[in-house]
């Protein structure tokens, strides 16, 4: 298995006191940086980065890394800051810009390398400039369960999506109607419900990073499956049998 190190440093003097708070935060985003491997499912716990030992330096963390652990992402991010580039993984640019904050926080210094590969050296400072993934701005809806809805400054909703995240949502003071979006939500609490206005979204993976709603979207829930298969074999007792499916799909595609 290759071994990754983590040199924390201070700029000014040798590195004191630092809480074991910190450490483990450090630790937690660089385990974030580690497994969002584009292409790849998140690891098990047994498939993990390990912390195996801490040695003398200012502060060395050592991990091992699982064995065929692929270092496409390591590399790409090293390319990326070393242009100036957005990083376009997602999960590794937020693991990687809480790392930042972190060492700007402390006034630190990292070096994250692989001494397998000498040439696979990632270097971090507070001043340390990290181009977000590229992002448009357009008209979306989305549907969820409002789990929460009110404030001002401006007035918001969050909405737990289908596929379990929860994302809460800047409101209009006053929808198409006049009336405050927030009083016209409010009686629809744990009930789905669809928004639609400007969303800031990510080209890589579609994300909403941020949206600002003005109309609230009837939800109209579909059949369920078994329906919806009931309807279709409704509609196939009318269709007539398919006797040659090789000239079927042939007529279909020509």
């Amino acid at each position: 298995m290759k071994e990754l190190t983590l040199t924390l440093t201070s700029p000014e003097e040798e590195i004191h006191g630092l809480p074991l708070n910190d450490i483990s935060a450090i630790l937690e985003d660089l385990d974030h940086l580690l497994t969002a491997q584009a292409g790849s499912e998140a690891p098990g716990a047994a498939q993990r980065a390990r912390l195996t030992d801490i040695r003398k330096g200012s502060l060395v963390l050592v991990c091992e890394l699982p064995y065929g652990y692929p270092l496409d992402l390591l590399r790409q991010i090293q390319q990326a800051l070393a242009a100036g580039k957005s990083i376009l993984n997602a999960k590794a640019y937020e693991a990687l810009a809480g790392l930042v904050r972190r060492l700007r926080s402390r006034n630190l210094l990292a070096a994250l390398r692989v001494p397998a590969e000498p040439d696979l050296t990632i270097e971090l400072a507070p001043d340390t400039k990290i181009a977000a993934p590229p992002t448009i701005i357009e008209r979306a809806t989305i549907y969820g369960v409002l789990t929460r809805v009110g404030g001002s400054d401006p007035p918001r909703a969050t909405l737990q999506l289908p596929n379990g995240k929860s994302l809460t949502v800047n409101l209009t003071r006053k929808n198409e109607t006049g009336i405050p979006m927030a009083r016209a939500l409010a009686d629809r609490l744990y009930k789905t419900v669809g928004l639609k206005g400007e969303a800031r979204i990510r080209l890589t993976d579609h994300a909403i990073e941020h949206m600002r709603a003005d109309e609230i979207i009837p939800y109209n829930p579909t059949q369920d499956a078994a329906e919806a298969l009931a309807a279709l074999r409704e509609i196939g007792k009318d269709l007539p049998p398919i006797s040659q499916t090789d000239r079927f799909y042939a007529d279909i595609h020509n």
